[in-house]
């Protein structure tokens, strides 16, 4: 079975972004996500990487088209499935972590240097808005959860 552990942190903490909605992992009290026992870790098939436009293009007086360039940094992640009796607790203290006031993202093994692709830059993680979905597969005793994963803040506009 291929594919990737990210880490989530939904707690009661602020922690302040930067213009990309990275937070050094150290305002969060830790070195390493992957090792903290107060984070989640979740075992994903992939991660989505799609930014969307905060608008549709708007339009001048005269008929005149306007470029709306704001996106939004947005992420579905795939759960592998949690199966029915063994993985009710990591199913549910994934839900609870979600329904925390702050939410944080890490990559873990979801990083790809060689590639020059990473979702957050080294010794920090991303604070995220989140909402999990799940489905009830019946027949093979499990639940498929989507993670809909969205940047606090705006892409910055280069």
């Amino acid at each position: 079975m291929e594919g990737w552990t990210i880490a989530i942190l939904g707690t009661n903490t602020y922690a302040e972004p930067d213009v990309y909605s990275e937070v050094a992992l150290s305002a969060l009290s830790t070195t390493d996500p992957m090792a903290d026992s107060n984070w989640l870790k979740v075992y994903i098939r992939g991660m989505g990487d799609i930014p969307e436009n905060f608008d549709e293009p708007g339009d001048k007086i005269g008929g005149i088209a306007t470029h709306q360039g704001a996106q939004k940094g947005m992420f579905t992640v795939e759960v592998y499935p949690f199966y029915f009796p063994a993985d009710m607790k990591a199913f549910k203290d994934l839900f609870a972590a979600l329904r925390k006031s702050h939410v944080y993202l890490y990559r873990g093994t979801y990083d790809f240097p060689s590639d020059n692709y990473s979702i957050h830059s080294d010794d920090k993680c991303l604070k995220v808005a989140a909402v999990a979905t799940g489905e009830n597969n019946y027949e093979n005793g499990n639940k498929h959860v989507t993670i809909k994963i969205r940047k606090i803040n705006p892409e910055p506009i280069s």
